[in-house]
């Protein structure tokens, strides 16, 4: 009896064990996270990090995640954040809610300080392509990498991978520069910019499915890279202040005033 409890526990521990290494192994992405994408043209890996659910990036809050510069030189040699670089390291940002069917992605702006025109929102039909082009792409499997963290102050790793660029399943299958996700609007840097990734810019817009042509994504906030430091910054989108819309409205209703005077002075 004694032995056959023993044997019951070793069982135990070995299937936990396993079970634990099962799970390591196993893609730890969750459904409805932004991920940030890494590529170079003719480089044989991209860089991808889980920058966590769509969700803190709608509550009008900033964010500061800490990228790993080691990670980065790894992948891309030690000159990854020059600007001096033949090919430039691009990056970008994408993720969509599955529930929603909504969108969320960057666009590179074209002028220093000035962002970028919103682009427009797709079908329903359309945006659950990209979707399933994205479940394409988060089937890599994650692993937490020493030196990433998602916030200032914490300890947490963020589970980031290294792919080889030639998978069907990674970033630069995708190529979000040639629409290949099927959004029609780039969500990296443009790759004819001679600016690289240092201290990069970009737009983050979440796109509702559309159920009339034209309608325009709604525009977050920004991202910002330092990357001297791997300093990811998330920037929220700033809203007038209570003073400019009051003045705003003031200014409509004199406007307005003046208006019904000289409809009423033309009838005399």
């Amino acid at each position: 009896m004694k032995l056959t409890k023993k044997t019951s526990v070793l069982l135990a521990v070995a299937l936990a064990a396993v079970l634990s290494s099962s799970a390591y192994a196993q893609n730890v992405f969750n459904q409805g996270d932004l991920l940030i994408g890494f590529e170079q043209a003719g480089n044989a890996s991209n860089y991808v990090v889980d920058l966590g659910n769509f969700s803190q990036f709608t509550t009008g809050t900033a964010l500061t995640f800490n990228l790993s510069t080691a990670d980065l030189s790894a992948t891309f040699g030690s000159t990854w954040n020059s600007n001096s670089q033949t090919n430039l390291v691009h990056w970008g940002v994408i993720g969509n809610d599955s529930n929603t069917d909504d969108l969320f992605y960057t666009k590179g702006r074209t002028v220093a300080g000035t962002q970028s025109t919103a682009p427009n929102r797709l079908a329903s039909s359309n945006q659950q392509g990209v979707e399933s082009n994205l479940a394409g792409l988060q089937t890599g499997s994650f692993t937490g990498f020493s030196g990433s963290t998602p916030s200032a102050g914490s300890t947490l790793s963020l589970q980031a991978t290294v792919q080889t660029a030639a998978d069907s399943n990674s970033w630069s299958s995708g190529d979000p520069q040639n629409t290949g996700f099927g959004l029609g609007s780039n969500i990296e840097q443009s790759k004819t910019s001679l600016t690289g990734p240092t201290n990069s810019v970009l737009d983050l817009y979440e796109s509702v499915p559309r159920t009339a042509a034209g309608q325009k994504a709604t525009y977050l906030g920004n991202f910002t890279l330092d990357s001297s430091t791997g300093t990811l910054s998330f920037n929220v989108a700033v809203a007038p202040e209570p003073s400019t819309l009051g003045l705003m409205a003031l200014g409509f209703a004199f406007m307005a005033v003046i208006i019904v005077r000289r409809k009423g002075a033309s009838n005399l």
